[in-house]
């Protein structure tokens, strides 16, 4: 299956960061449930959690923020699926890298290299 991850945005607004994220699937035939793979842990909680930002100044890990019932502050995946041929929309909220550069982690797929965080 061929996926493409794409940054629609990365905006920092004071104390937070969001991160707005398509995820494409190119396949013909299969569709794509991103739940577990992007996810944080051995068991997965089904949301962006997974999903973190690297600051590249300070080599900080920014992982998702969290609730006061310690939720995600990020899509719910568990029940989303990418259908052949399309693409999904999804959004987490962080802590504001210092940098105006950072990766993005995408949980065990790999890293999305130096997104430019812009300022709302």
């Amino acid at each position: 299956m061929t996926l493409r991850f794409d940054v629609v945005s990365l905006e920092r607004d004071g104390a937070d960061t969001r991160l707005a994220l398509r995820i494409a699937n190119l396949s013909d035939e299969f569709e794509y449930r991103p739940g577990a793979d992007l996810s944080a842990g051995a068991i997965s909680d089904f949301t962006l959690s997974g999903v973190s930002l690297i600051d590249l100044t300070t080599d900080l890990r920014h992982l998702v923020l969290t609730d006061t019932a310690g939720g995600c502050v990020c899509s719910d995946v568990g029940s989303t699926t990418v259908p052949a041929g399309s693409a999904v929309d999804v959004r987490a909220s962080y802590p504001s890298p210092a940098a105006d550069e950072v990766d993005i982690q995408l949980g065990e797929l790999g890293i999305v290299p130096a997104i430019a965080v812009s300022d709302r």
